[in-house]
């Protein structure tokens, strides 16, 4: 390019008829024309062509019988208006654009954990008779709890439709907090009541907010599942459960997925253990708890 004017180049699918290190290479060249004087706009298929930190930038462009053709707000954006603290913007720009799922998927599911990411797409391919890829649905690990909320309203002030799993603690630290469930809620308020007597007989310790905390060996995870053992819990937890399935997220009622699934912990052999006997009925029907698991999965796919 003259020094002191900008060439500006538009390419249609630069990826097209090239193997996953060539597309690299053509990214990269397009990435170092953009510091050298050129413009470069280019459309893409391809999550190759969007590197992480380019992601944040990258335009939605969706197609559908109701509104035509139309471009969505940048991840970026969508940040900016649906969130107000700059430190859950920054936390929440990082988690997105770390997956390229947000981007090429009509729908997107968010977890808070490694287990959901290696079984769900297994499980859900199992019980529903489809890829995650056929649905059109992104899975996308957010790594904490705390980020569910706030990557919800982005993905949905980009238009894109979304669905959370998370973890029973959610509904006690987390929903409350985000106006998801009222924090003097009647099946709040008696499950705490249990989980304070289940302390005070020396199951597992609690925190401040008088809620359990790892301590003496035991897990808040571990804690939350002996809460929801007891049969004067099960009901409420029932019913939290289906008030979060009603803001679109599904929270395990025993606890965690390993809780229902029969998982000792959630390191990678013990997913491969799991989804090499998955197709197994009697393996099935020997965990704690397939059903929700199925449950889950057809929700999902809904």
């Amino acid at each position: 390019a003259a020094k002191g004017r900008t060439t500006l180049l538009l390419i249609d699918e630069p990826e097209l008829y090239l193997h996953p290190q060539a597309i690299e290479t053509v990214r990269l060249s397009l990435t170092r024309l953009a510091t050298e004087g050129y413009q470069v706009i280019f459309s893409t298929h391809s999550a190759n062509m969007i590197a992480r930190h380019d992601a944040h930038n990258a335009l939605l462009i969706r197609k559908n019988n109701a509104v035509g053709t139309r471009a969505y707000p940048r991840i970026k954006d969508a940040v900016q208006s649906a969130i107000e603290s700059a430190d859950y913007q920054s936390e929440t720009l990082f988690a997105l654009t770390n997956s390229a799922q947000v981007l090429f998927n009509e729908k997107v599911i968010l977890a808070e954990g490694k287990t959901e990411k290696a079984i769900v797409p297994e499980l859900f391919h199992q019980e529903t008779g489809s890829t995650l890829t056929e649905a059109k649905l992104g899975l996308v690990d957010l790594g904490d709890s705390p980020n569910v909320p706030n990557a919800m309203k982005v993905l949905r002030a980009m238009g894109v439709p979304t669905k959370a799993i998370v973890d029973l603690d959610f509904a006690f630290h987390i929903a409350p907090r985000e106006g998801l469930l009222q924090e003097d809620h009647p099946s709040l308020t008696e499950c705490k009541k249990i989980i304070r007597s289940l302390s005070d007989a020396g199951h597992f310790s609690l925190d401040a907010r008088g809620l359990p905390t790892s301590a003496d060996g035991v897990t808040a995870a571990k804690a939350f599942e002996i809460l929801s053992n007891k049969p004067d819990a099960i009901p409420h937890l029932k019913n939290i459960h289906d008030l979060l399935l009603a803001e679109g997220i599904w929270c395990w009622p025993k606890g965690t997925i390993e809780s229902h699934l029969g998982l000792a912990n959630k390191k990678s052999p013990e997913h491969l253990r799991f989804l090499k006997n998955l197709g197994d009925e009697a393996f099935q029907f020997a965990l704690p708890d397939y059903k929700a698991a199925v449950e889950m999965a057809n929700w999902l796919k809904s």
